[in-house]
């Protein structure tokens, strides 16, 4: 019984199968969305559009 190497090969394989290891998924971590701040949200955001108190006459007020 002379058969071809090719076949012989592949009745190996078929009798000494090894058990195929799943690959664990790997997640990418996911990017955030780049925010973007107006000019009046920046303003607020560092406090410059905030009322003050100022000395005047009587007292200190809200200017």
């Amino acid at each position: 019984m002379n058969l071809s190497l090719k076949e012989q090969l592949q009745r190996w394989k078929e009798a000494n199968r090894a058990p195929v290891k799943a690959k664990p998924k790997v997640e990418k971590p996911r990017r955030k969305k780049q925010e973007t701040y107006s000019e009046r949200e920046w303003r607020s955001l560092m406090g410059m559009d905030m009322r003050t108190l100022r000395r005047g006459k009587g007292g200190a007020y809200k200017g």
